[in-house]
């Protein structure tokens, strides 16, 4: 996830200075030069973003299995102590 957002944001960012020197009438170089510095801003920022969605989202997938782990044994043990009483009666 981390690299999909870096390559998404720098990529937009090359675009947005490319098209800020398109309207204002930038020569080429200039617009090569600052489009790449902010690709590179833009990546790192992009790659620091989807680390920490994609931690999220993994911390917040294992937190909700576990806890549906936790609620089938607690069923499990339901079944098997209503078992043992319809046993003993």
């Amino acid at each position: 996830m981390a690299r999909s957002y870096a390559v998404s944001l720098g990529a937009l960012a090359l675009c947005l200075i490319a098209l800020r020197g398109a309207i204002i009438g930038d020569d080429v170089a200039s617009v090569v030069q600052h489009g790449l510095l902010w690709m590179i801003g833009a990546i790192g920022a992009g790659y620091l973003i989807g680390a920490i969605a994609d931690q999220l989202v993994c911390e917040t997938v294992e937190i909700r299995f576990r806890q549906r782990v936790s609620e089938v044994i607690d069923q499990i043990a339901q079944i098997e102590a209503e078992k043992q009483d319809s046993r003993t009666s």
